[in-house]
């Protein structure tokens, strides 16, 4: 795919991918909370910063972020609708490359529920609810800042 830097450079594009970048990491940090908090490792993970910023609890943080990602979701609807036109070629690249940006943001949360990396076997549920149940804390004893030991395993 070969878009010029002049495309790449519109506010609208620039706008389209910040706006992409800002649903993976949010969408992310949504899924990997309860695996982080559980292992005492969530302190750089927007639901911790937004209950810590706006005095929350979990649940008002998740609530606070899905509204604040849903303004990003819609942003990117508006910005798409005003793409402007650089001649066919150049416009069929630019209709696949934002089409790729919007598939990422889907095929992440889907990767995140399939992958049994945060949800263990109850991805596919969670897909279907969108209800997560945090992890219980686990007991650990911190060694270095960057080092926890577990029970009987070292997570760095």
């Amino acid at each position: 795919m070969d878009i010029p830097d002049y495309v790449m450079d519109n506010e609208i594009i620039k706008s389209l991918h910040a706006g992409v970048t800002d649903m993976l990491a949010i969408g992310n940090d949504l899924c990997s909370y309860s695996v982080e908090q559980a292992r005492g490792d969530g302190l750089h993970n927007i639901v911790t910063a937004i209950m810590h910023e706006l005095q929350l609890d979990v649940q008002g943080a998740f609530d606070w972020i899905g509204k604040y990602h849903n303004q990003i979701a819609e942003k990117f609807l508006q910005d798409y609708s005003k793409v402007p036109s650089w001649g066919q070629e150049v416009d069929q690249y630019v209709g696949q490359y934002i089409d790729g940006l919007g598939n990422w943001v889907r095929e992440n949360d889907q990767w995140c529920s399939e992958s049994q990396r945060y949800f263990g076997i109850d991805g596919l549920r969670i897909i279907k609810d969108r209800a997560i149940k945090p992890l219980p804390k686990k007991d650990y004893i911190s060694v270095k800042p960057e080092l926890h030991v577990f029970s009987t395993r070292i997570a760095i």
